[in-house]
């Protein structure tokens, strides 16, 4: 479940449910990484896959 509003025109927001696809740590940087997330609602999170820029 998501905790935070990301992006409310996206659909990625508090409370949307998915299931947790993947886990990537960095070995050299503690509290480092990205969790992939599968969400149950096909709308949520769609224009995120077309825009990474967010993340960087």
């Amino acid at each position: 479940m998501i905790t935070k509003n990301i992006d409310i025109s996206d659909h990625l927001v508090n409370g949307v449910i998915g299931t947790i696809e993947h886990i990537d740590v960095s070995p050299n940087k503690a509290l480092q990484g990205c969790i992939y997330l599968k969400f149950n609602t096909s709308t949520v999170g769609g224009g995120i896959e077309e825009d990474q820029s967010i993340w960087s």
